[in-house]
């Protein structure tokens, strides 16, 4: 349930420990912080970590049509309850279904679209990465 995710320019974190996950923006000097990924009112992030079983339930799900010159299958996921995002668009390869393209819209309508490269699976990676503390004056949003 834990991943990091550092993009863009200037550099944009997301960050979750397996309970609570961050977005940072430095330009907009905010972090939203948000807690109990898992538990009751959960905003669905939470099931995308860690139990796929429960996506049907938790999100209205779409196969986008597919673009035939692309080896991949797009999903296009509503949260049933209102959370941390309006929608979610996973792009995966089709031969291993490994992540290539995500597409996030907040809350407030801002996408965020990430694209994935040399994207390792299991890997040992110290739990120091998935944790988040805001530099100073920058300011915490909690519970969107």
């Amino acid at each position: 349930r834990k991943m990091r995710i550092d993009f863009g320019s200037p550099p944009r974190t997301f960050v979750t420990d397996g309970t609570t996950f961050w977005f940072y923006d430095p330009a907009q000097k905010q972090v939203i912080e948000q807690s109990d990924l898992g538990g009751s009112g959960s905003n669905g992030m939470g099931v995308l970590l860690d139990d796929l079983s429960k996506l049907d339930e938790m999100f209205q799900i779409t196969l986008v049509p597919e673009d035939k010159s692309k080896n991949t299958h797009t999903l296009h996921l509503v949260p049933a309850k209102e959370g941390a995002f309006k929608s979610l668009d996973l792009t995966v390869s089709k031969q291993k279904y490994v992540l290539q393209d995500l597409v996030l819209v907040d809350p407030m309508g801002a996408v965020t679209e990430m694209h994935f490269s040399s994207v390792k699976i299991d890997a040992d990676v110290p739990d120091t990465e998935f944790v988040f503390v805001a530099p100073p004056g920058v300011q915490v949003i909690k519970g969107m």
